[in-house]
């Protein structure tokens, strides 16, 4: 369920950043963020399981999730400056917000790859070999629900709200399920460990 809400919003979220950063001035930014992000993710695949062995996975969700939540919370920044064009602060400058989104990608690209990692070490330590597969199952039914959700919910949101309220609600939303993954069972060391 934590998978099914956090990717609820941020496949809502991504899915929609190309086009929004571009209606909003900030033209290819979206994908330029995208690719950050996703090149960030490879490179930290190399020290993710590292990461995950020191904190443990249920904190790793945690943190990998609330990575995905400083994202989302970049293009409401983003929101916020068109909102009010005029305004002088710092933080609506576009280049600040530039480098923020951008930093934010990288670093969302840093938490998935903790996250995955920590997922695929969650479940496969909770499940016996006899029901891995069933659990894995589940898993990806709830999983791929988010793209039904997610788009459903979107689409209703962005027809009812003004951006800055969308990406302000996403980032709600990411945060909560980040809490959620804190409230999982915590796995009990094996032979292994």
């Amino acid at each position: 369920m934590c998978f099914l809400l956090l990717f609820s919003v941020f496949n809502t979220a991504q899915s929609l950043a190309a086009k929004v950063l571009s209606d909003l001035g900030f033209g290819n930014l979206g994908f330029y963020s995208l690719a950050v992000l996703y090149f960030s993710f490879a490179l930290s695949c190399l020290v993710a399981s590292a990461i995950v062995n020191k904190m443990g996975e249920r904190f790793s969700l945690a943190v990998g999730s609330q990575c995905y939540t400083l994202y989302i919370s970049s293009f409401a920044l983003a929101a916020a400056s068109a909102e009010k064009p005029d305004s002088n602060s710092w933080f609506l400058n576009s280049t600040f917000i530039s480098s923020a989104i951008l930093i934010a990608a990288a670093a969302n690209g840093f938490g998935a790859a903790i996250l995955w990692t920590a997922q695929g070490r969650y479940v496969s330590r909770i499940a016996s070999e006899s029901n891995k597969g069933t659990f894995f199952g589940v898993f990806w039914v709830f999983l791929m629900l988010n793209f039904i959700v997610g788009v459903l919910g979107g689409a209703f949101a962005l027809k009812n709200v003004n951006p800055f309220s969308f990406y302000l609600g996403m980032t709600l939303l990411s945060f909560v399920s980040c809490l959620f993954f804190l409230c999982l069972r915590p796995v009990q060391p094996n032979e292994e460990d």
